[in-house]
């Protein structure tokens, strides 16, 4: 039976960070943030901080990524 709490309690957590990540778009949209998209993506130097991505697919700072997960892990893991 345990086995069946433990999964019970993955699925959980897994429907946290869903809604978390949900209420963390919101948040971005109303600040007026953007996650890459537009624009010809100009070319040659710098050109703003860096974005990886989030298991949403979407692409996010390094600062987003800490606000939500609270530590630089998921920064570390993201694929750029």
């Amino acid at each position: 039976m345990q086995s069946i709490f433990a999964q019970a309690a993955a699925d959980e957590t897994d429907e946290a960070a869903a809604v978390r990540r949900a209420a963390r778009q919101v948040q971005l949209l109303h600040e007026g943030h953007t996650n890459g998209g537009g624009g010809d993506g100009g070319g040659g130097e710098g050109g703003g901080e860096e974005r990886r991505y989030d298991y949403d697919g979407e692409l996010y700072s390094r600062q987003d990524f800490m606000g939500e997960y609270g530590g630089t892990q998921e920064w570390e893991q993201a694929r750029t």
